[in-house]
């Protein structure tokens, strides 16, 4: 098989299929420790061994690191790095430079690999200090194949495309530029991928969605589509952005910014006004925002708020009125509403965390989000009705194994869910969402179903998207930060280009091959984007809770294993684990159930119970946070043992003369800030 390499800190690792699919394989310490996180490699399948299938590498085919942090060290004549990461060597050799002092953290390109005969790199310049957390967020994306710079011919091309359109840009082009279309994005954006507009016309609504046109400026085969290719996608960390494209093109000419002509591709809709589409026209255009507008603005506006955007409400309110007919009618046909509110992030001067709030998502939020899905399910109808070959957007039915496991949990907590031979259809999934709810378990039990789903991927071959309940559907929406987008603009263009004489079955099997090989790039880049900015979430969230050890916080049951419970604190949504021995020395896990149980307290917790918590301990380097179990403030904990419980009971901010802070806990404090 081939498959990405994934390590964990004990020494072992994982080998996970390719296209993200089936199970993954264990790496034997001996067979991970040559390779790093993210590396492609084909693997043989050994059975049996170790009591398990494992994976044996034959060959390493594409590293996926190519830059590291580290700690610059010279001794005489002799120079090296001491990596930030943990799981690379604990010294890579690099040539000594007197311009650079001993001790500080420096960035390196790798020049030379493990298995190559032993890892190399070359000091690129200083990063920073040790301990700032900018840099461990700069590592956990260095780690799976980004990069925060672009190399030079990348930047020359970029510095060399003009600023503004020209007249000669604009030939063959719709002129849109006093059409009032606007862009919604969150505050902090500054890469304006999509412009819109609504007006009500005789029979229903029309709907302009404008797009930025890329492909006008990254031509195949030059040096920036090449390195847009390698990162296949943009990535967001709280206060950095790692762009797909410099900035020169990602905040500037392809940018819709307001006041300035741009390129842009249109898919013109007109929808009747139940909200069926009934016809959809595609063509490049020249476009003028009218306005950037914010998330929080617009949803002022629909609820009657006075705003600077008055002069654009006719038109968003009709946007409102359409989004909602489109929302109904996706959720009638079955498209899951899995709508999770996420946790936002302030950092301070230094990159340190100041603050996480919730931020949920507005009517705003979802009237873009549905005006894109029509958007990209249109032009995947247009590609299938003329059959070319193209790079569809696919989601798979759910894995039944998982699924039954979420049926399970759901019947444990009074919610009745069947699961068939054949799996549930995605209208009997919506169906049970809207049931969940009215459950007070409602976020917990969503957070199971999401995790029972197959993950979404980029495929040339057409499967549908179980999720959206559709069957045509691709990304066009988005190409300054997703590659699959730029090349669904591209093989649109190529098509007007023919004239719309459709290629040879031959051509067509050729192309087919060559965006499979696209697709399955970009899709193990979305997933290592993804992987990353988690980890870098779960890094900042360990770093504030870590000032917050001893203070108590409402949380609620989102897991239950045999070794304890996973719980999430309400007011930050940050996770972490109540291990058994900090609820009691007497229990019972009921599997069939998933239910602890504690006989001697005559009382038991699953998932969607509400609990409070005391932060005990946090391992930043592991990204873990531990909980012990309170009652009400000042309680004991379930079986009124401290040393059962593990829970002392303090607070940073609420103390008592009888509150108590042992001295092994300072300690650990201690540790983990110097780490």
């Amino acid at each position: 098989m081939v498959g990405i390499v994934r390590r964990k800190r004990d020494g072992y690792g994982f080998l996970s299929p390719l296209d993200g699919q089936g199970e993954d394989l264990f790496l034997p310490p001996h067979e991970a420790q040559a390779l790093m996180e993210g590396d492609r490699v084909r693997a043989r399948i050994v059975r049996g061994r170790y009591g398990r299938d494992v994976a044996e590498v034959v060959e390493v085919l594409e590293h996926a690191r190519r830059l590291l942090l580290g700690t610059y060290r010279l001794r005489r004549k002799r120079a090296w790095i001491e990596p930030l990461d943990p799981m690379l060597p604990d010294r890579i050799p690099v040539d000594p430079r007197r311009d650079i002092p001993d001790g500080v953290v420096v960035r390196a390109r790798f020049v030379r690999h493990v298995e190559e005969g032993g890892a190399r790199a070359q000091v690129l310049g200083v990063a920073g200090e040790f301990g700032d957390p900018r840099l461990e967020i700069l590592e956990i994306a260095f780690r799976r194949g980004f990069s925060d710079s672009f190399p030079p011919r990348v930047r020359a091309e970029a510095r060399a495309i003009p600023q503004r359109v020209t007249a000669e840009d604009r030939k063959g082009r719709e002129d849109l530029r006093d059409l009032p279309l606007v862009t919604i994005d969150g505050p902090d954006a500054k890469d304006f991928d999509d412009a819109i507009f609504v007006r009500t016309v005789p029979g229903g609504f029309r709907l302009v969605v404008a797009i930025a046109d890329v492909s006008h400026y990254v031509r195949e085969g030059t040096a920036l589509d090449e390195e847009a290719f390698l990162r296949g996608t943009s990535v967001y960390f709280p206060g950095l952005v790692l762009p797909m494209l410099p900035p020169e093109l990602s905040n500037g000419i392809c940018s819709l910014n307001p006041d300035e002509d741009r390129l842009c591709m249109v898919v013109d809709m007109f929808f009747d006004p139940t909200g069926d589409r009934r016809t959809a026209e595609l063509y490049p255009a020249v476009m003028r925002s009218q306005a950037r507008c914010t998330y929080q603005e617009v949803a002022a506006l629909l609820r009657g708020e006075e705003t600077r955007l008055e002069p654009f409400a006719p038109h968003l309110r009709n946007a409102a009125e359409l989004a909602a007919r489109l929302r109904e009618r996706r959720l009638e046909r079955g498209a899951l509403d899995i709508d999770l509110p996420e946790a936002k992030i302030r950092l301070g001067g230094d990159g340190r965390p100041v603050d996480i709030g919730v931020e949920e998502r507005t009517d705003a939020h979802r009237m873009i989000e549905e005006f894109m899905l029509a958007a990209n399910e249109a032009v995947a109808r247009h590609f299938d009705r003329l059959g070319l070959p193209t790079i569809y957007r696919v989601h798979d039915v759910p894995d039944p194994e998982k699924l039954e496991a979420f049926a399970r949990l759901a019947r444990a907590v009074g919610v009745d869910v069947k699961i068939g031979e054949r799996g549930p259809s995605p209208l009997e999934l919506s169906r049970l969402l809207r049931r969940i709810g009215a459950s007070p378990q409602k976020r917990a039990l969503k957070m199971l179903l999401l995790r029972a789903m197959m993950q979404a991927a980029y495929s040339a071959e057409n499967i549908g998207h179980y999720g959206l309940a559709s069957d045509y559907y691709l990304h066009f929406t988005s190409p300054i930060r997703r590659y699959p987008d730029l090349m669904v603009h591209r093989l649109l263009k190529e098509h007007w280009g023919r004239r719309g004489r459709i290629p040879g079955l031959r051509r067509i099997v050729s192309i087919t091959e060559e965006l499979q090989a696209v697709a399955e790039h970009s899709s193990e880049m979305e997933r290592a984007a993804m992987e990353a900015e988690r980890e870098a979430d779960r890094y900042l969230k360990c770093l504030f809770m870590q000032e917050r050890i001893g203070e108590r916080f409402d949380a609620t049951v989102v897991g239950v294993a045999e070794f304890g419970l996973f719980a999430e604190i309400d007011e930050l949504l940050v996770d972490g684990l109540v291990p058994v021995e900090a609820i009691g020395r007497r229990f019972v896990f009921d599997e069939e159930r998933q239910r602890l149980v504690l006989p001697r307290a005559n009382r038991s917790f699953a998932i969607g119970d509400r609990i409070r918590v005391e932060v005990a301990a946090v391992d930043v380097a592991r990204r873990q946070v531990q909980f012990t179990l309170v009652t009400r403030e000042g309680e004991e904990s379930s079986e009124g043992s401290r040393d059962e419980a593990g829970s002392r009971k303090t607070s940073r901010k609420r103390r008592t003369s009888s509150d108590v802070e042992p001295r092994p806990r300072r300690r650990l404090v201690r540790r983990h800030r110097a780490r």
